[in-house]
């Protein structure tokens, strides 16, 4: 009884955000990103661990309650933004959730890596990384091709036209899009 109301809740939880049951990141779409040794977030610590094959990257989550996951994720590069003042980069990342033995399920998220540029134009050391929910929604849900579950996507092309509409959206500030944030950790 225990295992079926586990297998419910995790369904529950999975159904809240974008989802599909293959790896749609195709390989030559996928980037593997410089990230910092560590990013600190409210709850965990971002650790990068190895670099895996077929351009994955292995996150090492250090939970603030001293447990620790391992992340197998993708990250495909969708923009780049500079100004005078800081260099944005917008991955969407697929981490597999999926539970050994059980049918593969992968969620995504859209991330935005920050670095500040000096008034000369180089790069600042420190990067912040901010990580936006991607919730379902009657918006989201119409551009996946699956009629029977709400933003379970089975084409990359549907992905990527979801996820450009976001982008579309968060340039516009009456709009509020769930996210964590954390950086590098400052040495005082």
């Amino acid at each position: 009884m225990r295992r079926l109301v586990a297998v419910c809740l995790a369904m529950a939880l999975a159904s809240c955000g974008w989802t599909s049951g293959t790896r749609l990141i195709p390989i030559s779409e996928r980037v593997t990103p410089d990230l910092p040794p560590e990013l600190v977030f409210e709850a965990y610590t971002i650790t990068p661990g190895r670099r895996l094959a077929d351009n994955m990257v292995e996150l090492v989550l250090h939970m603030t309650d001293g447990e620790t996951t391992r992340e197998q994720v993708a990250f495909d590069h969708l923009r780049r933004v500079r100004t005078d003042y800081e260099l944005r980069d917008y991955y969407l990342t697929e981490t597999d959730i999926g539970t050994p033995g059980e049918e593969p399920n992968f969620r995504y998220d859209l991330v935005e890596v920050t670095q500040g540029i000096d008034s000369d134009g180089s790069l600042i050391p420190g990067l912040y990384m901010q990580k936006y929910d991607l919730r379902c929604s009657d918006t989201s849900d119409r551009f996946d091709n699956n009629p029977d579950q709400q933003c379970r996507f089975s084409r990359y092309s549907d992905l990527m036209a979801a996820v450009q509409d976001v982008l579309v959206w968060m340039e516009d500030p009456r709009i509020n899009l769930q996210s964590e944030g954390g950086g590098e950790p400052v040495e005082e």
